[in-house]
């Protein structure tokens, strides 16, 4: 078999400098485009970072949730929560807008999609105090428990917010652009 027309079996050299795979004059450098690759990834990280008012209207949000269980009655509680998640709607639309990016997580097992899970979790926590202390008293427990979940959302960002932008550099989570 001639080596000069095998392209399959890569015994020898082919002469043909115009194929994708080496490079050439029509290819593309593969050290390149991992460069490329690498490069667009940096940007888009760079581009993640939320903006500076993200997570205290977050952490707003959340005292509102926790705080009007533990101290709304519960008709009026309804529009409060309206209101909440009125205003998490809006920061998700902000974040979009101000970034042009949605994050996908996908199946990722990711730092910032666990950290984003024990948040979930320490709230949920919140919530359910907050439904102690509206069963069983007393009402500035839920005044602290709210103070709590503002807090929260602020230390949650502090892990969050670099973990994403780190794993997005990586290539570990990915992002649409809008």
């Amino acid at each position: 078999m001639n080596t000069e027309t095998n392209n399959i079996g890569n015994t020898g050299n082919t002469g043909n400098t115009g194929n994708t795979y080496g490079g050439g004059v029509d290819g593309y450098d593969p050290q390149q485009a991992l460069a490329d690759a690498q490069a667009t990834r940096a940007a888009l990280a760079e581009r993640a970072a939320a903006p500076g008012y993200y997570y205290p209207v977050l952490g707003v949000a959340t005292a509102i949730i926790v705080g009007s269980v533990a101290l709304v009655p519960p008709i009026p509680r309804i529009a409060v929560l309206i209101v909440a998640a009125a205003i998490c709607s809006w920061l998700i639309h902000r974040y979009q807008r101000t970034t042009g990016l949605w994050v996908v997580y996908g199946n990722s097992t990711s730092k910032a999609k666990i950290f984003w899970a024990v948040y979930g979790l320490c709230l949920m926590g919140l919530v359910g105090g907050a439904f102690a202390v509206e069963a069983w008293g007393p009402t500035w427990l839920g005044w602290v428990l709210a103070a709590g979940a503002f807090v929260l959302a602020m230390v949650a960002g502090r892990f969050i917010e670099p973990a994403l932008r780190d794993e997005i550099a990586s290539g570990r989570t990915t992002v649409r652009v809008k």
